[in-house]
């Protein structure tokens, strides 16, 4: 099931099926088409950082969209984003977080490139600004220091977005990938279940165990 879920609420706005022998990627269309999306922001990770998903949002959806990331999927993209010089950049340092065992800090460069010299870079359809989120990570527990690097893009402008803004959509972007798949993959015990009758685990959400059947039981069947 592919999901639409509203960031201040948690709300799911819609759902559809993935048809077999397909993914995610149409699936996306299909249901943004099926939602009221006129002046909303769509956030959207790596998989779906695709050409005509952006043309649908903003053409036929009249929304923004703002990717999470993007990844080799997009190889040429994913290049550009890597290869900005981004010493001019505007710069939002978010105060350190300590949670979870951890502090926590973040830093996200955004960049306008909406202008012509721009034109032949990170060429995905509506997009106006690169945007680079920086994360340290300081375990408590043991002392050891992690960094992660993610480049985003959205179509939204300079104007219509602060680096702040925008920083705060991704992060909702992953707080609710976790609220969401979360209750699926480990509330629902989807993952961990193995029997399958058509879509039944996909449907209520609960585990199914499989009965083994005897001589005698087949025979009553």
């Amino acid at each position: 099931m592919v999901a639409a879920v509203e960031h201040g609420t948690g709300l799911i706005l819609g759902q559809t099926q993935v048809p077999d022998k397909t993914n995610e990627i149409p699936a996306v269309r299909e249901l943004s088409r099926e939602l009221d999306l006129a002046g909303r922001v769509v956030t959207l990770d790596a998989m779906h950082v695709q050409q005509e998903t952006a043309r649908s949002l903003l053409e036929d959806g009249a929304a923004d969209y703002v990717t999470s990331s993007v990844k080799n999927n997009q190889p040429t993209i994913h290049e550009d984003l890597e290869a900005i010089d981004w010493s001019a950049a505007t710069c939002f340092d978010q105060p350190a977080e300590k949670g979870h065992g951890r502090i926590e800090n973040r830093r996200c460069l955004v960049l306008d490139i909406s202008s012509p010299e721009w034109n032949n870079y990170c060429r995905l359809y509506g997009r106006q600004q690169a945007i680079r989120i920086e994360r340290e990570r300081y375990i408590l527990k043991t002392g050891k220091t992690s960094r992660e690097v993610a480049c985003c893009l959205t179509s939204l402008s300079a104007e219509k977005a602060s680096p702040e803004q925008l920083l705060a959509l991704v992060r909702n972007h992953w707080h609710l990938e976790n609220r969401l798949h979360y209750v699926r993959d480990f509330t629902y015990d989807e993952d961990r279940c193995r029997v399958r009758v058509g879509h039944l685990t996909s449907q209520l959400g609960l585990p199914v165990q499989r009965r083994h059947l005897d001589r005698q039981d087949r025979k009553s069947l």
